[in-house]
């Protein structure tokens, strides 16, 4: 209860500062966040869920896949810190960037972002996909783990995307950048199989 009043009262009468990109890089640097999967999005320093087996094998599958498709000028970032804005730095389940020499700084730019989501379903269709469009990236999917579906959102515009649609695991859908790679979950899944 007492915990309960501290929160709403320092809420309520305290102005935040959020952490900036460049700050928490340096905390990353001294080792603040040894041992803990985290992320900055706007500004707050947010735990990322330990991954279940459908959202392991999908990021391990595409990944697999993206690595063959990609055409040499591109390269795939798994799961790696990305710099979103002054104050966000995600780390996408898959990055698309252009090809950069080894040692530059975390990418900001890309054609196409994806991040596959079961229980982080709510912060990446809110809080991500609107990072996300106000950063005027041009394509992220999310891949819905549990429901087998994939949801493209393109056309950033301020804080939204202007085209969202979803589509169902039997449907074969490609990126615009790279019209040559058809994604279809059903197929991707079939492949461990063999």
């Amino acid at each position: 209860m007492l915990q309960e009043m501290f929160e709403r009262e320092l809420l309520e009468h305290t102005t935040f500062r959020p952490l900036k990109r460049t700050e928490y890089e340096r905390l990353a640097e001294q080792g603040a966040f040894v041992d803990e999967r985290v992320e900055l999005l706007a500004g707050v320093i947010v735990s990322v869920s330990p991954q279940g087996v459908e959202h392991a094998d999908l990021v391990m599958l595409l990944n697999e896949l993206l690595v063959r498709s990609l055409p040499p000028a591109f390269q795939l970032r798994p799961q790696l810190p990305f710099a979103l804005s002054d104050y966000s730095m995600p780390e996408p389940d898959l990055v698309v960037i252009p090809r950069k020499p080894f040692g530059s700084a975390h990418p900001s730019d890309s054609p196409w972002m994806i991040e596959v989501s079961a229980s982080s379903l709510g912060i990446d269709r809110g809080l991500k996909a609107r990072l996300y469009a106000a950063a005027g990236m041009p394509e992220y999917w999310i891949i819905n783990a549990e429901d087998l579906q994939i949801e493209v959102h393109r056309n950033p515009s301020r804080r939204r995307y202007q085209s969202v649609e979803t589509f169902d695991r039997h449907a074969s859908v490609a990126p615009l950048a790279f019209p040559e790679i058809a994604i279809c979950l059903d197929t991707l899944i079939a492949t461990t199989a063999t």
